[in-house]
């Protein structure tokens, strides 16, 4: 009879082969499993699938939440591994009980602070546009223009190529993105897909440039003519790297005195600044590779408030 850790072996490892997940949640998987499942003694772990019952799935959540230590956020992805893990089994053919049933709502969870109650402002990426034009230019500083000039993910920008721009019509193809294609630490590399994140084709999408867009694409077409990428990394067979982006973003935050929220910051600013202006949201979403505008309404953090002031004003005059 084969043991819950025997399923979560075989899901992982098919997972891998076939890129059903991205590599870098499948690293998060195997990570947490071990802390919180492997590492928190559950009695489950070894015994029979078919023989798991609910209360005894709500048994172990009541132990590694006792005391209010974990986050919800915390729980909620180990939550999401075991009903991946038991969901796996039912298509399987491996008789087990639907994890997702059991009802977690009395659980009491830790504060949680949102990493994002902060989030780049207009007058922080004008601060950072200047230390950029200040400082020497690089690969790095012109990536670091280029995202706040795009709605775009950090694995998205690293795939770009040359011939994803069209420089006619001033706009750029989003159709690929860089992932993990290793889950250790020693084998992991980068490979470019066009498999967009969620496995969904509304990830692929044309986006406007602007000025100083195209005035930063067209330094790195001068500046590094003989590679494929268009942000190349030293040596021009490989795109940068994203912990050396937010490394030069730091340094540039720094610089400008703003706080640094990495390249994932610079997201929510970009999608919270198109809010602040008035786009619509269903363009918002087409242009940030949403499915659902409940996934583009989670990053507008409303990062001018003087735009909200004066339609109370006009609302209330």
């Amino acid at each position: 009879m084969i043991t819950v850790q025997e399923v979560f072996e075989r899901m992982t490892a098919e997972y891998e082969d076939t890129h059903v997940l991205a590599n870098l949640t499948l690293v998060h998987y195997k990570a947490d499993w071990k802390k919180y499942i492997i590492g928190k003694g559950c009695k489950w772990l070894n015994a029979p699938i078919k023989n798991v019952k609910p209360s005894q799935i709500f048994d172990h959540y009541r132990t590694i939440t006792a005391d209010c230590v974990m986050k919800r956020s915390t729980f909620n992805n180990l939550k999401s591994i075991v009903n991946a893990v038991f969901d796996y089994a039912i298509i399987h053919d491996i008789p087990c009980v639907k994890a997702s049933t059991v009802d977690t709502k009395r659980l009491r969870f830790a504060p949680e602070n949102d990493k994002w109650e902060g989030v780049y402002t207009l007058v922080d990426r004008q601060k950072i546009f200047e230390v950029c034009e200040k400082m020497k230019p690089t690969v790095y500083t012109k990536a670091v223009e280029l995202m706040f000039c795009l709605d775009i993910r950090i694995g998205e920008l690293r795939a770009l190529h040359k011939e994803d721009v069209n420089l006619e019509n001033n706009n750029v193809y989003i159709g690929h993105q860089m992932i993990d294609v290793k889950t250790d630490k020693v084998n992991r590399h980068s490979e470019r897909v066009n498999i967009m994140k969620g496995k969904q084709e509304a990830g692929k999408r044309y986006e406007p440039l602007s000025k100083r867009a195209v005035r930063v694409i067209k330094w790195l077409f001068e500046n590094y003519p003989d590679t494929d990428w268009l942000l190349p990394s030293k040596g021009d067979n490989t795109p940068i790297r994203t912990h050396r982006f937010n490394d030069n973003l730091k340094k540039i935050c720094e610089k400008a005195g703003v706080q640094y929220f990495s390249s994932h910051g610079i997201r929510f600013h970009t999608i919270s600044a198109m809010y602040d202006a008035g786009i619509r949201e269903k363009r918002i979403q087409t242009l940030s590779g949403h499915t659902t505008a409940d996934m583009t309404r989670h990053y507008n953090k409303n990062i001018d408030m003087t735009v909200e002031d004066e339609k109370i004003r006009e609302i209330l005059g």
